[in-house]
């Protein structure tokens, strides 16, 4: 199974969220779907992976993604929380990657 059948069939196919991506820690982007497909930069992405060790930035100023502003929640090294209206994101952060799944 690729990382793109992955978003696509286990992530936005269950149905539970509008938007998912697998990035690299460096933010580039393995895999993507959804409401965030073609929107999340590099740049974003590698400020979230970051983030995961020092979140701080992130507190006083929330997170982008496709240039949206998310509040920064929490993290526990592992897994972050943002928050946008009713929605929000959940990132997990894995060995190599980093799984990001939107408006859950």
């Amino acid at each position: 199974m690729s990382w793109q059948d992955y978003v696509s069939n286990n992530l936005l196919g269950t149905g539970t969220c509008s938007g998912a991506l697998i990035a690299g820690h460096d933010g580039s982007i393995w895999a993507e779907g959804g409401d965030i497909k073609g929107r999340a930069s590099q740049p974003e992405l590698a400020l979230i992976s970051k983030g995961f060790e020092d979140a701080s930035g992130f507190q006083a100023h929330g997170a982008y993604i496709g240039g949206d502003r998310y509040i920064f929640l929490t993290s526990d090294g592992t897994v972050m929380r943002l928050k946008k209206g009713t929605g929000g994101v959940i990132a997990v952060k894995t060995g190599q990657a980093m799984v990001n799944v939107l408006d859950i």
